[in-house]
């Protein structure tokens, strides 16, 4: 069964991946600077999935509400397809950001610190039996 992205059942699959993973739970060990939150733009909608990490470990992951999801520390935007991309392993993260297909808002030099973490949620992502928009 797969599951569609972006919904709120994703969103949980993702927080389970999350604390399943020693290698996320290694590298994140000392993250405490407070909630992540992904922006896909898929046209003229919107959706905000916020994660909230703390010490190597995923508290609540959810679809949140615009406002919500804006008020965030950090804020990770990406049109959908990029994000498709990024999440099947075809386009690199930081190599999206240098091109501007990923825009972050927040500390970006306490984010690049944190890449190895940052790399370990996305295979947890990766990992997620996903169903895409444009597949059947």
């Amino acid at each position: 069964m797969t599951i569609p992205f972006p919904s709120a059942e994703w969103a949980h699959a993702l927080r389970e991946a999350i604390n399943a993973s020693p290698a996320y739970r290694a590298s994140a060990a000392d993250w405490e600077a407070g909630p992540i939150c992904f922006l896909v733009r898929m046209g003229e909608e919107k959706a905000y999935l916020w994660l909230d990490l703390h010490r190597g470990g995923c508290r609540a992951a959810e679809l949140v509400a615009p406002a919500e999801g804006e008020r965030a520390p950090f804020l990770i935007a990406a049109e959908y397809e990029d994000w498709k991309r990024i999440l099947q392993g075809q386009l690199d993260p930081v190599r999206a950001i240098w091109m501007g297909k990923l825009k972050v808002r927040g500390d970006l030099s306490l984010l690049l610190r944190y890449m190895r973490a940052a790399q370990d949620l996305l295979a947890c992502a990766a990992r997620i039996p996903t169903r895409f928009r444009d597949e059947s």
